[in-house]
């Protein structure tokens, strides 16, 4: 995998959730295969952080929400984070 292909999809990833980031991409590709197995700080968060929003809050106790929430704003610092 390129280093020029990595930071353009880890920069989509940023503001993109991970299907539309790599919307252009087979997921027979070698290299969609390669960001799923060893994904980067940034594609990871963008990948938890997808995972958790499709979540439906109404069946979490409150205890569960403040832990999401708390997992979410350090996921988005992640995302918003150049220096990441």
């Amino acid at each position: 995998m390129d280093a020029a292909f990595l930071i353009d999809i880890e920069t989509r990833c940023r503001t993109m959730d991970f299907n539309t980031a790599t919307r252009n991409m087979s997921h027979d590709c070698p290299d969609y295969i390669m960001l799923l197995s060893f994904p980067s700080k940034i594609i990871q968060s963008r990948i938890e952080f997808d995972h958790i929003t499709s979540k439906k809050l109404i069946d979490l106790s409150p205890l569960q929400i403040m832990r999401v929430s708390a997992l979410k704003r350090s996921l988005m610092e992640v995302l918003h984070n150049p220096e990441s």
